[in-house]
């Protein structure tokens, strides 16, 4: 799962950006977003940023790859944090590499500006990593804004009609 979900992110940032005229697409304007795991998933890639053995091993350039945003909501940042217990079929994919686990690991002064949400009842996620994640992204002088909603279930997405289910909350 780790590193590759993050490869494939950044390839796809890179191949937006190298094709950005045939997509019809401002290529200073391209934000990733992530929700729950998605979050992790979006983090990470801005962790290895910096990795140089990373950056030079897939010959990446820091431009090509940088997200000029990114979008996180109730996202899973600290894998042992999680409120529930990882299936046995999934206890293969979590990462053993401590980058993959505390995504505030990998904080940097190149970390593009990110908004994050969460709410504060989550029962999955607990809004700790939202709040512990901006801590450390102020601590890098990194841009961000947070919005903590007092109430919510874990995966209420936009809150809207189009991304509602049948569960309560």
């Amino acid at each position: 799962l780790f590193p590759n979900a993050a490869l494939c992110g950044l390839t796809a940032i890179e191949h937006f950006r190298k094709n950005a005229v045939d997509y019809q697409i401002n290529p200073e304007q391209v934000i990733t977003a992530g929700f729950s795991a998605g979050g992790s998933v979006a983090a990470i890639m801005n962790s290895l940023l910096t990795d140089q053995h990373f950056i030079k091993t897939y010959d990446f350039k820091l431009e090509d790859i940088r997200p000029n945003g990114t979008i996180l909501g109730y996202p899973l940042l600290e894998l042992n944090s999680l409120q529930a217990s990882y299936p046995s079929e999934f206890q293969r994919w979590i990462p053993e590499d401590v980058i993959f686990r505390d995504a505030n690991l990998g904080v940097s002064s190149v970390t593009p500006p990110t908004f994050l949400f969460h709410t504060a009842n989550d029962d999955l996620v607990p809004v700790s990593n939202t709040l512990h994640y901006a801590q450390t992204l102020d601590k890098h002088h990194v841009p961000f804004e947070v919005h903590i909603y007092p109430k919510g279930v874990h995966g209420l997405a936009t809150a809207r009609k189009i991304s509602a289910t049948d569960r309560a909350g």
